[in-house]
């Protein structure tokens, strides 16, 4: 069993009218229903709703053992982590963190409406791995990790984003590894296809992801 209970800033003794008064002005009715009165509206202007969200929270089965790599147990591995994995990386500029993901190739076990309550088997990509260096880590560093990640994991390929960062970084890498390509994201086309595309993972439930992210 459990209650709930919401309390609107409004409420409290600490905030003045005045407060969010400008708060209101400021950030517009929407964000501040949501900032300041702890209501959960769906943003128009958000690609993915809650409930696409879900969809991918749903997939993740903590008793199943799924659960995120961490550098340490990954540097303990003797052996090259088998199975198929693909990476992904965004540099960061000065005010951004840059970010490394990976996704894992698996399968899992659904109740699909046309198959008259028997489970069915299908392959969705996991998050298995996220490392967000610290502001202004140096593009040299991130270019190690993802060497390093290289030699300890099987992946299968990389993107790399070099909006901003040019063509170095993934020259470097490409010295040493040979499924890794850069994308530059400056076209809008460009931008509309990746987002596109996630969309119909997300829609699909083909992405798995943990609850706490």
């Amino acid at each position: 069993d459990y209650w709930v209970q919401k309390v609107k800033s409004f409420y409290c003794p600490k905030i003045t009218k005045e407060f969010l008064d400008e708060q209101r002005m400021m950030i517009g009715d929407l964000r501040y229903r949501i900032e300041y009165e702890a209501e959960f509206i769906e943003d128009a202007n958000s690609l993915f709703t809650q409930d696409m969200l879900r969809g991918c929270t749903a997939l993740w089965d903590d008793e199943q053992g799924m659960k995120l790599l961490n550098d340490e147990a990954i540097n303990s591995l003797t052996n090259k982590l088998g199975g198929i994995y693909v990476l992904g990386c965004d540099i960061g500029k000065r005010i951004d963190n840059s970010v490394i993901v990976l996704l894992k190739r698996d399968t899992v076990e659904t109740i699909d409406n046309d198959s008259k309550g028997a489970p069915v088997k299908r392959q969705i990509w996991r998050l298995c791995y996220k490392h967000e260096f610290p502001l202004k880590t140096p593009i040299r560093l991130v270019v190690d990790h993802i060497k390093w990640l290289y030699t300890k994991i099987n992946i299968q390929h990389g993107c790399v984003d070099q909006t901003g960062t040019g063509e170095a970084p993934v020259e470097e890498l490409s010295f040493d590894i040979r499924d890794i390509e850069g994308v530059a994201m400056y076209a809008a086309q460009l931008k509309h296809q990746v987002a596109m595309y996630g969309y119909i993972m997300i829609e699909r439930e083909q992405l798995a992801l943990p609850n706490d992210m």
